[in-house]
């Protein structure tokens, strides 16, 4: 009866062991399954009018396209910098997956990945329907931060830095214009209103000296 028992438990143990191997392997064929190459996130650019970032600091910048001009909502309207934006969405719109950093739910505190603690929280939307999210949190080296979807348990290592999605609306402002140059710096530095050089003291040839 003893005996039984032991070979029931040592059966049970074994047969754990089996079922842990064998998700560990699915997990693994899985993430196997995903290139390397193959983009993280899965949007067009031309799709995106609609902008929500978010920083650790509970600030949040929003930026609305608007007759083919990106504003700022919470700035009064003001215009923001669309070439910036340009540039970030052609960015983002270019990550690669890359190698898994981490897949599980117990590392996304440490790399700063948690949906309620992170870096820098993007959605980019279409309307208010959002086409793509994406969760940046620590940095991983120069220009490249720790990054998670939203919906995945895996953590990627990804070029774009949190510096680059800025969390306070001011810093997406079209930046102003130089002012126009001084009167003095178009007359060639000549201070405005100087007098000509006085006449020469030379006499003109022939005339008889005084």
């Amino acid at each position: 009866m003893v005996r039984n028992k032991w070979v029931m438990i040592l059966a049970g143990v074994l047969l754990l062991q089996v079922l842990l191997v064998a998700v560990s392997g699915w997990k693994t064929n899985a993430l196997a399954a995903r290139p390397a190459n193959e983009a993280l996130l899965s949007f067009e650019t031309a799709q995106i009018d609609h902008i929500v970032v978010k920083d650790a600091e509970g600030n949040s910048a929003e930026l609305r396209k608007t007759a083919d001009q990106w504003q700022l909502p919470t700035l009064e309207n003001a215009q923001a910098d669309a070439a910036k934006i340009t540039a970030v969405l052609d960015k983002l719109h270019g990550l690669k997956r890359g190698l898994p950093v981490a897949t599980s739910g117990a590392d996304f505190k440490r790399f700063k990945v948690e949906d309620s603690g992170f870096e820098r929280q993007v959605q980019l939307l279409q309307g208010d329907t959002v086409k793509a999210a994406l969760l940046l949190g620590n940095g991983a080296g120069a220009s490249r931060s720790y990054t998670r979807l939203p919906d995945d348990k895996v953590v990627y290592s990804t070029s774009i830095g949190t510096y680059e999605l800025p969390g306070k609306a001011e810093s997406w402002k079209k930046p102003e214009p130089p002012p126009p140059p001084k009167a003095e710096e178009q007359a060639g530095d000549k201070p405005v209103g100087a007098s000509p050089p006085p006449p020469s003291a030379t006499p003109p040839a022939g005339t008889p000296p005084q």
